[in-house]
């Protein structure tokens, strides 16, 4: 029981997910990849930046309260857990779903029981009218619709 996180992250990285966020004892999280540990005899050791302090925190991985793994950037995590879970079980060899692109795709899809929307039903067209520059429009670099009164 005393190596699990240690044991969990060797499956992420051989899963290929070397990089995780390791959650310390002190109510904070760091971000470290499988490249940045050693064994230190029996030990496995996560070599830590911590900036506020200046150092390179030596931590054993085992003493750290969880292990998480971080979604890329603009990719909603409750979407990438699969993704995460399809690695972990080691399903689709070539994981093309784990491009970004493809992952936001997925997650922007609607449900298998979303009803579709018929092709009769009209799109309102865009207004296609620019808008006039008010005195707004010169302080904040945009132009904003004003009531009908106003104009």
């Amino acid at each position: 029981m005393a190596q699990l996180i240690s044991e969990i992250w060797a499956g992420l990285r051989d899963a290929g997910l070397p990089e995780v966020m390791l959650y310390l004892q002190d109510n904070s999280a760091s971000r470290c990849h499988w490249d940045d540990t050693t064994l230190v005899g029996e030990i496995r050791v996560a070599l830590l930046a911590d900036q506020d302090r200046q150092i390179v925190r030596i931590l054993p991985v085992d003493s750290c309260a969880g292990i998480g793994v971080a979604s890329p950037k603009g990719i909603d995590p409750s979407g990438y857990k699969r993704v995460v879970y399809q690695k972990l079980r080691g399903q689709d060899g070539d994981l093309r779903a784990s491009e970004p692109e493809e992952i936001a795709m997925e997650a922007q899809s609607p449900p298998a029981d979303f009803p579709e929307i018929p092709s009769s039903v009209p799109t309102p067209e865009p207004d296609s009218a620019p808008l006039k520059p008010d005195h707004a429009s010169k302080r904040w670099g945009v132009a904003f619709k004003t009531n009908i009164s106003t104009r």
